[in-house]
């Protein structure tokens, strides 16, 4: 992609980190969860400053856009996890197996970046 061929100009990949880092200084229960949905139109910058940020720190961005044939997003979207987040989980869904079903899906992603920075000297 063209935009990632450049320098990154800007300081919102670093504007976002301080606004995590306070999230996780936060006392008791002022935050329902400590995560960030970054919503804005395409061709913003948003996925080249995930990407920066990353550089930094562990961070995992998932993006749960439609990437059918009739639209392209980059970085490609995240089809199984949109779908696995999505699925009806059972005809009489309770507020248990729903907690379940997002424990399920964040175990996954902290196994997978574990094995991942295990490979990192």
């Amino acid at each position: 992609m063209k935009s990632w061929k450049g320098s990154f100009r800007g300081s919102s990949a670093d504007n976002l980190h301080e606004i995590l880092k306070a999230y996780t200084k936060k006392p008791g229960n002022e935050y329902y969860a400590r995560y960030v949905s970054i919503v804005q139109s395409s061709g913003t910058g948003k996925s080249r400053m995930n990407d920066e940020l990353a550089k930094d720190i562990v961070y995992m961005s998932v993006n749960l856009s439609r990437g059918d044939s009739h639209t392209s997003t980059y970085p490609p979207a995240d089809n199984q996890t949109r779908e696995f987040l999505f699925q009806p989980i059972c005809s009489t869904s309770n507020r248990e197996e729903i907690e379940l079903q997002g424990q399920a899906l964040l175990y996954g992603l902290l196994v997978v970046t574990q094995r991942y920075l295990m490979t990192l000297e």
